[in-house]
């Protein structure tokens, strides 16, 4: 896949997701509000990440990417293990989040799976590198001695662009089903199925 083909396939994706999840949201608890808003959060970067790609912007787009995984998890985190008075805070804040491990670690547990933390596992350091203005941050930007500016290889930013328009629909599917917007679910199951 080339870079162009990754970025209207990301672009195609966010548009799924707007798509399907363009129905009526019933604020069923003190939760609701709060997840929406980190969910309308994800989707405004994934398009930033796209728009800056598009751009030329790489390293940019690359420090957006740890973003939409800090909302994933927790936004998960506040959705299935967070108590209501925490969740009251949260809207309040500030509110001192548990470490992004230990939250992982519980919506895993909550869930039955070790997915997100298989996740976290194999991007995190990565995605801090690039946030943090790493080793990667850095080496993208110069070649050699002489100071040539060069770009993130494509084979780096499609393998960022499509992880973040999984992660996406992933927590798009979660958000749906949990909020009785199955239909909206299992149309956008078929589109996480298109990333395997």
């Amino acid at each position: 896949m080339t870079l162009p083909e990754s970025l209207d396939r990301a672009d195609h994706a966010l548009n799924e997701v707007c798509d399907a999840t363009e129905v009526d949201w019933v604020i069923v608890d003190n939760k609701t509000q709060l997840l929406l808003e980190y969910f309308s959060t994800a989707l405004e970067h994934q398009a930033a990440i796209i728009l800056l790609v598009r751009n030329n912007l790489r390293g940019s787009a690359l420090a957006l990417v740890r973003s939409v995984f800090e909302i994933v998890y927790r936004s998960l985190w506040v959705q299935f293990c967070a108590t209501s008075e925490q969740a009251d805070k949260i809207k309040k804040g500030p509110f001192d989040f548990p470490f992004m491990g230990q939250m992982v670690s519980e919506v895993d547990k909550t869930l039955a799976t070790s997915f997100f933390s298989e996740i976290k596992r194999l991007s995190w350091g990565i995605q801090n590198d690039f946030t943090h203005t790493g080793r990667l941050q850095r080496i993208g930007r110069v070649a050699g001695t002489g100071g040539q500016h060069i770009d993130y290889p494509d084979k780096g930013m499609i393998l960022q662009i499509d992880c973040v328009a999984q992660v996406v629909v992933i927590y798009s599917i979660v958000l749906a089903k949990s909020h009785g917007h199955d239909a909206a679910g299992e149309r956008l199951d078929k589109l996480a199925a298109s990333f395997t």
